[in-house]
């Protein structure tokens, strides 16, 4: 193993430029064997395995709320070093994950069995993804200039996302209308090997000293106590925990109302490519517009742009159109969570720069709890909704649909919530607005 050095990212641009390279392999190697067991593939497992809507809201609650344990890895990290944990971690959930392979067998016995199997090992290989996950930004910050951070972060998503949809419309092929065991577990093995290859693709990055003595290691409760009393970080935790909340909640329910619709998985898993595709084509552009703007505009702009988006699941049923709405709603799902997660990510290192980088490990661990939590707590909606339903001309709205209302509408409570961020010396979204409008009157007369 390589020894972790000192650097200076201000002076080594072929260093950079190195870490640029490494990184994006490693996300893309992230983001493919994450896809296997994650999301729409994740919840069409459940569902083959008979998975009702409150065990759904569960099982997504607990794949998630598993990012509790990068808190708890803190201090591990602090006294081994990033790169170290990172390795074994990861080693270790492509071992567990060899595990899922066994499933068809055991559903063959007994499906209670089968749920419950998929469930500890889910977990297990989650938690041991997110330990090393903790390590992920903490190496970034180590190699990465801060006023370059934006255009990073928008470079290496805009890659995974590449891959990320390339991967999913081969996987919605190869499901297609009603998938085999057998189709699954090849997807258990590529997981596999792809967590391996996220390890290969770090080795050669080299990573600042951080390896502490117990004395010197700030004990959790202390940590946990100095970000409450931190404004501007207590402030952030607020808003991104709101906005996590209300953007998921409504996700795996959108699998089983499209497979009540009578929709197949391969049609499923391919809307869901579309939440990709956004993200390959704004990505850059959010990138730069982060680092010129800020974040102020981008935290807006996404906020009224998600809420519309949202409402367009109010018009998906039986009809003739409801296909191209639901691919239109994932398209723009992609594009605006991909601007505010740049924002965000950019506002997050600015911010635990200032004193610990690894304060951006409890950001990032209740930003996933709450996409933990949010699941369940639309499911629990759902089930006090269940006999909820009207009918206009042809049309019948449920409780889904008041759902998908209410999550728009409550994208209010967040965009309250930017007013409140050390953001207000950043251009608003009307500066922005005029600055893209000037761009596109400008490029007609370049061409």
């Amino acid at each position: 193993m390589l020894p972790e050095q000192p650097l200076d990212i201000k002076n080594c641009p072929t260093h950079e430029k190195r870490c640029f390279t490494f990184f994006t392999l490693s996300g893309c190697a992230d983001r493919t064997s994450i896809i296997c067991t994650e999301g729409a593939i994740l919840n069409l497992i459940a569902i083959k395995l008979g998975f009702n809507t409150l065990q759904l809201g569960l099982l997504n609650f607990f794949y998630m709320a598993t990012t509790l344990i990068q808190i708890v890895m803190i201090k591990t990290i602090a006294q081994n070093g990033k790169r170290k944990v990172f390795i074994y971690t990861y080693s270790l959930a492509a071992l567990f994950s060899g595990l899922l392979l066994l499933l068809p067998y055991i559903a063959n016995i007994q499906v209670t069995i089968a749920q419950v199997y998929f469930f500890v090992i889910l977990m297990i290989v989650r938690c041991l993804v997110f330990s090393g996950f903790a390590c992920w930004m903490p190496m970034i910050m180590d190699n990465i200039h801060p006023n370059k951070i934006g255009r990073f972060f928008g470079h290496i998503r805009m890659w995974f996302h590449a891959v990320g949809l390339m991967f999913l419309l081969a996987i919605a092929w190869f499901l297609g209308t009603d998938p085999d065991w057998w189709h699954f577990q090849c997807l258990f093995a590529i997981s596999i090997v792809f967590y391996l290859c996220r390890v290969l693709a770090v080795l050669p990055i080299s990573m600042k000293p951080d390896r502490q003595v117990d004395n010197d290691i700030e004990p959790l409760l202390v940590r946990l106590r100095r970000v409450a009393k931190d404004a501007p970080l207590r402030r952030f935790i607020a808003y991104t925990f709101s906005f996590h909340v209300i953007v998921v909640a409504s996700f795996p329910y959108q699998v089983q109302l499209l497979k009540s619709l009578g929709y197949s998985d391969g049609f499923i898993t391919a809307s869901f490519a579309m939440t990709y595709s956004g993200a390959i084509l704004s990505l850059k552009l959010w990138g730069k517009l982060a680092d010129r703007f800020g974040c102020r505009a981008i935290f807006t702009l996404s906020h009224i742009a998600l809420a519309f988006a949202m409402l367009l699941w109010l018009f998906v049923g039986k009809n003739g159109y409801s296909g191209v709405l639901v691919f239109a709603y994932y398209f723009l799902y992609s594009i605006f969570m991909s601007g505010n997660g740049i924002a965000n990510s950019r506002y997050g290192v600015h911010l635990t720069m200032r004193y610990c980088q690894l304060d951006i490990i409890i950001i990032n661990t209740i930003s996933f709890a709450a996409m933990g939590l949010s699941p369940l707590l639309g499911a629990f909606f759902l089930y006090a909704t269940d006999h909820f339903y009207f009918t206009v001309g042809n049309t019948t709205f449920n409780n889904y649909h008041l759902l998908f209302t209410v999550s728009a509408l409550a994208f209010l409570l967040p965009a309250w919530k930017i007013n409140a961020l050390d953001i207000k010396d950043d251009p608003t979204l009307k500066a922005l607005c005029a600055f893209v409008w000037q761009k596109l009157k400008r490029a007609p007369a370049a061409s």
